[in-house]
């Protein structure tokens, strides 16, 4: 494995990964989105609770590389209080991140830093942003009318 390779899995990745490897879903969800990375078919599954267009309660079931995992885990911790606009904003950080070589998120977002070593290997940028698209996606649904 080349060092990009190994500096993927270090110690922090792992422990944030650790945290989401028990399903934690919601009973009563206002939506649910589940997406697939049709690169490497890392799964996340996020339901959410909205409250006054900010997120109340997130949940999730993760079958995804160490990637997806530690950036769910960040969103089970950091996203509760926050509106999509604001999420929105913060994958966008982590996009330039990992494409541009822009900075790290900042704040309680700080932790995903953790996912720069992904800049190397682009392959694994999708598998990176996946928990991000997934609550965006339950989000934008939560915001629909119901029929």
């Amino acid at each position: 494995m080349s060092d990009d390779g190994l500096a993927l899995y270090s110690d922090r990745l792992r422990a944030l990964s650790a945290r989401v490897r028990k399903d934690r879903r919601l009973e009563a969800p206002d939506a649910t989105a589940s997406l697939t990375s049709p690169l490497c078919g890392s799964r996340v599954t996020i339901d959410l609770v909205m409250e006054n267009g900010r997120i109340r309660e997130l949940g999730y079931m993760v079958r995804a590389c160490s990637l997806g995992q530690a950036g769910t885990a960040v969103l089970a911790e950091a996203a509760p209080g926050c509106t999509p606009a604001e999420l929105g904003a913060v994958r966008e950080t982590v996009r330039r991140m990992l494409e541009e070589g822009g900075p790290p998120p900042e704040g309680h977002w700080a932790a995903l830093e953790v996912l720069s070593p992904a800049a190397h290997v682009p392959s694994r940028h999708g598998a990176a942003l996946l928990p991000f698209d997934a609550v965006l996606e339950a989000a934008g649904k939560a915001a629909q009318p119901p029929l």
